[in-house]
């Protein structure tokens, strides 16, 4: 078997100092030029060299992975997120693990808790499981942290968002200019701040025009089922167009009136938010409020791994992005 080129032979090879081999391996910005870098890297790839990940971490300190920690890993909002995150993490070294905690507080802590033992170099989560006794923990143990959707006044940690109120305003003054006046929405829990932003926007932009909201708003819980209960109920209403507050929602009440025999759009109008993969794919395709979920988690992943490198010990940044209505065939004009 033939055996492997070192470090040494590299640094031989390339005509520079082991030092700075190591330096260009362990992503180290500085002490070489972008020459020198580019010298190294084309023998390292002309030699398939890969770097021993456990010698480099007892070098470094450092375990070069992060992990992804979702409430559900089976919905299909999160997959956009964590493809942004694992891909910015392999261009910078790291590895990406992506982990199931559910949504009870204390099991989340508990998954912190082994993440923590585990060595790993830093978490990304979102909002959600900051309860006060996480943050508390989070903090103690100066375990590297970013938070998607945070809309946080004082942020604690480096985090991610969007404009929720705007883009709920922007999706419901675009149902009034297509002519619709009774317009309901399903929100997702009361619980979440961007379901509570999200029914502020849809309530100014009602209440800008003079339209009434009483009996039009249902509390769901951003899942399928949760669409197709609130569907039921709105069925039996006047309204003509349904604002649901995340995709999944939109799928479930899209499924329920299309079962019921209620044409989409042409008997109700329905509208969604997030623009996951499936909005395209269903029938009709979706009209919906885009968050760009691969270039958040691009951005997670760099806040973290700049937190990281910095040894945990960064300023607090916080990274907004913007919102865009994608138009699709889900939404009929009535005027």
């Amino acid at each position: 078997m033939e055996r492997g080129i070192t470090i040494k032979e590299i640094a031989e090879q390339a005509g520079v100092s082991i030092g700075t081999v190591s330096r260009i391996i362990n992503n180290q910005p500085f002490g070489y030029s972008q020459e020198t870098y580019e010298r190294v890297q084309e023998v390292i790839r002309r030699s398939g060299y890969v770097p021993n990940r456990i010698a480099r971490a007892m070098v470094t300190k450092k375990s070069y992975t992060i992990a992804y920690l979702v409430d559900d890993i089976c919905n299909p909002f999160f997959p956009e997120i964590a493809k942004g995150i694992s891909r910015y993490a392999a261009k910078e070294g790291f590895n990406m693990i992506l982990c199931d905690g559910g949504q009870d507080q204390d099991q989340i802590r508990e998954q912190f808790k082994r993440l923590y033992e585990s060595g790993i170099d830093g978490i990304i989560a979102g909002a959600y499981v900051l309860s006060e006794k996480n943050v508390d923990f989070l903090l103690k143990s100066r375990l590297p942290f970013v938070v998607l959707d945070a809309n946080m006044t004082e942020p604690c940690f480096s985090n991610i968002s969007v404009d929720n109120y705007a883009g709920a305003r922007m999706m419901t003054e675009y149902l009034i200019s297509c002519g619709h006046k009774k317009i309901a929405c399903i929100t997702g829990s009361s619980e979440f701040a961007s379901s509570r932003r999200r029914l502020s926007g849809y309530k100014a932009a009602m209440a800008e025009y003079g339209l009434d909201w009483n009996d039009l708003i249902i509390e769901g819980d951003y899942t399928v089922e949760g669409g197709r209960n609130a569907a039921a109920v709105l069925s039996t209403t006047d309204c003509t167009a349904i604002f649901a507050f995340n995709d999944l929602t939109a799928i479930g009440a899209c499924n329920y009136l299309q079962e019921n025999g209620i044409r989409i759009p042409e008997d109700i109008s329905v509208a969604g938010f997030d623009d996951i993969a499936m909005a395209s794919l269903m029938y009709p395709p979706l009209t919906t409020i885009r968050q760009p979920l691969f270039e958040m988690g691009e951005g997670a992943a760099e806040l973290l791994i700049q937190s990281v490198k910095d040894g945990g010990v960064g300023k607090v940044r916080s990274e907004k992005y913007e919102l865009s209505l994608v138009k699709r065939k889900s939404v009929l004009e009535i005027q």
